[in-house]
């Protein structure tokens, strides 16, 4: 888990520089870094989400777990998956806008979806592990939802056959 999240939390700071250095130079590029760390992130969270399904219960060994609490861990990993790749292109995305000034818009998403993780779980609760882990992933399901939301306002604008239109002074985003 530790070394997905931090994979995750290195590409949303190779966005935010990249945002920020792009920004900074006139031209508004947040839509196609966008897509590349979605695209980065959603692979590498899918291959964390991959790995926890085949290896839960070697891992939970590993780390000394036995019995029925191995099986809890095993458990706890593979219903994670769902929520590891929706965290990673949340978390990803999320350094188009920190570095583009957007983050207090994620931090209130970050911080709703927090409590609505918490009653989720809370009300999830009476079904095990697997509750608590659903109520993880509709949350963030819902946290995407608003910083896709977010994402889809910083695509530029199209004019004729769907090229990008340059507004008068401002350079022309790129399609690369």
């Amino acid at each position: 888990m530790y070394v997905a999240t931090m994979s995750f939390y290195s590409i949303r700071q190779a966005a935010s520089i990249r945002t920020a250095h792009l920004l900074g130079t006139g031209r508004d590029e947040r839509w196609a870094i966008g897509r590349q760390a979605l695209l980065l992130a959603g692979a590498l969270g899918l291959t964390a989400a991959l790995t926890l399904l085949a290896a839960g219960p070697w891992i939970m060994r590993a780390f000394g777990g036995e019995g029925a609490v191995a099986e809890a861990g095993a458990v706890y990993l593979w219903c994670l998956g769902p929520y590891l790749v929706m965290l990673a292109c949340f978390i990803a995305l999320g350094g188009v806008f920190e570095g583009s000034g957007g983050s207090p818009a994620l931090a209130r998403i970050t911080t709703c979806g927090v409590g609505l993780q918490l009653a989720l779980a809370y009300g999830l609760s009476g079904s095990g592990l697997p509750g608590v882990c659903l109520a993880m992933a509709a949350s963030m399901a819902l946290q995407c939802a608003a910083v896709a939301r977010m994402y889809r306002r910083t695509r530029p604008p199209t004019g004729v056959g769907g090229r990008p239109v340059q507004s008068a002074g401002l350079p022309m985003y790129s399609t690369e």
